[in-house]
């Protein structure tokens, strides 16, 4: 343990009638360890003078190294050097305490034997010593000490308490790295087993499994990729049906027209609890439209209400002009916060323009009165939505975005001209502990695209197609968020790479919902 510390003179010298003061200050720094210490002190750094008659004297300056040890509980042993002015002066001396508030001392400083006491109450302290000087003989010295803050023990406590919260919370990273990779080692380990033995959905699992821990794990992403179109490849060989849009052969997605979405199926779903925040900007007022949002925030809003069960009054539906910077805080923040209880869930859409922050990648909502150049004082930030919907009292939260935020240019983002293009942060730390989930249209660095023959946003129908019950992969009449993903996912990917585009939805779930989504569905159907 080091201390540091400084000490100001004030110097007065008196001789026959006349007078001088001067100020100068010594430097030091002392280094404890069990029951020794030992220091360093500058002494007189300034070089400060004292006038006398006919001219002044300089204080010197000196260097002082100093040991000293605990010999017993009450006797403390001491050694000084003292270099001042080109001579060099040996001390030593010794200190016995009684009773902790008493100590008496005795030594040598060089010229002669010294002796002294001091008395200490709280933080009053007072020291007497008798000493020997070259000219004026016997010298009183008196000194009067003061401490302020917390005691020395207070303090070492307080240093060591943060020195082991340090060294525990270093070790605790440090197990809990090894940890996650061992743990992903082992994902990637079974992935890569169950790819080559042909178990696609396994493998998939597993790969999802890895990139959970560590999301940029190449590995992982290129197994979960060839997990996903073979068994894309697999299901249109097993059910092929009319309304299927993709077809795989010889490994290359080919895309095939599509139906129409189906009328909307009889779903016995209730969400009587639930309230939907379902936002769509197609035409802002300053910049280009974003094609289809307000048809796909439409559609959502008719499948929120039947195949998730969420009562009419417990939706609200923003188009357009009517889904400025205001209304997204007045319904995101304000409307929710006054409707919801501790068993509700909370369902928010949003269709339109994303775009980063040039600056930080922060990525932000586009309301219909922002636009990029203006997007610190009238965009929404990600980060405040997910902000907002965690300080809720409900069950658990899902947002859907249909956006994208790499301002990489397309349908659905922009960026301020004269910006080179950013990669956006559109994670925020409050998901991997909260209580939402975040299904979004593509990764932070691609493009949300749309789908032109069906004049829809791309995720968004492929969305509403597996909520139609094209998700319910074992025809159990249940379609859960993970089928839901698992569907659209690959949907997307193949749709976008016929047009040359890379689009992969993203599922982010938060790790205290995430087995709760899995085991209540979102749509029921009859």
């Amino acid at each position: 343990m080091f201390a540091i510390g400084f000490t100001h003179k004030i110097l007065t010298r008196q001789l026959a009638d006349y007078s001088s003061s001067a100020f100068d200050s010594d430097l030091g720094v002392v280094g404890t360890r069990g029951r020794y210490r030992a220091g360093v002190q500058l002494q007189n750094v300034l070089g400060a003078k004292l006038g006398r008659e006919g001219g002044a004297d300089t204080l010197p300056r000196g260097v002082r190294l100093g040991g000293a040890i605990a010999v017993m509980e009450p006797l403390l042993a001491s050694f000084d050097i003292l270099t001042r002015a080109g001579e060099t002066d040996y001390r030593f001396g010794m200190e016995y305490s009684l009773l902790k508030d008493f100590a008496f001392r005795s030594g040598w400083d060089g010229v002669g034997p010294t002796f002294g006491t001091s008395w200490q109450y709280r933080s009053l302290g007072v020291d007497y010593a008798i000493t020997p000087h070259s000219v004026l003989g016997i010298s009183h010295q008196m000194t009067l000490r003061m401490n302020w803050g917390k005691s020395a023990n207070s303090k070492l406590i307080a240093r060591n308490s943060w020195r082991d919260d340090l060294y525990n919370g270093i070790a605790s990273r440090l197990a809990e790295g090894r940890d996650r990779k061992k743990r992903i080692a082992e994902y990637l380990m079974e992935a890569q087993e169950s790819l080559d033995a042909g178990q696609y959905q396994r493998a998939l699992a597993y790969g999802n499994m890895a990139l959970h821990l560590d999301p940029r794990n190449t590995r992982a992403r290129t197994i979960a990729d060839k997990a996903i179109l073979n068994n894309a490849g697999q299901k249109m060989v097993v059910d092929s049906r009319p309304s299927e849009v993709l077809a795989m052969s010889s490994g290359t997605a080919q895309s095939i027209p599509a139906a129409e979405l189906k009328a909307l199926p009889a779903y016995r779903t209730s969400r009587q609890n639930a309230f939907a925040v379902i936002i769509g900007v197609e035409h802002y007022r300053d910049i280009v439209m974003a094609d289809y949002a307000a048809r796909d925030a439409i559609s959502a809003k008719e499948y929120f209400q039947s195949a998730l069960g969420i009562p009419a009054e417990n939706i609200v539906l923003r188009l357009d002009s009517r889904a400025g910077l205001g209304d997204f805080k007045a319904y995101l923040e304000v409307w929710l916060k006054e409707k919801v209880k501790s068993d509700s869930e909370v369902f928010v859409y949003y269709a339109g323009h994303g775009t980063p922050e040039p600056e930080t990648g922060r990525g932000y909502l586009v309301p219909y009165d922002a636009a990029p150049e203006t997007i610190r004082q009238l965009g929404y930030p990600l980060s405040q939505l997910y902000e907002s919907l965690g300080k809720l009292p409900v069950k658990r939260a899902l947002v859907v975005l249909d956006a994208c935020f790499s301002g990489l240019g397309g349908p659905r983002t922009v960026i301020a001209q004269g910006t080179r293009p950013v990669i956006p942060t559109v994670e925020d730390p409050i998901l991997a502990a909260g209580k939402i989930t975040v299904f979004a249209a593509s990764s932070g660095t691609q493009i949300s695209g749309t789908y032109g023959k069906k004049q829809m946003g791309l995720f968004t129908y492929f969305l509403l197609r597996g909520l139609q019950g094209d998700a319910d992969l074992n025809n159990d009449k249940l379609v859960t968020l993970s089928e839901l993903y698992n569907y659209v996912r690959p949907h997307v990917i193949v749709e976008a790479r016929s047009n040359q585009l890379e689009q992969e939805p993203r599922l982010l779930p938060s790790t205290d919902v995430e087995e709760t989504w899995k085991e209540e569905p979102l749509a029921v159907l009859k």
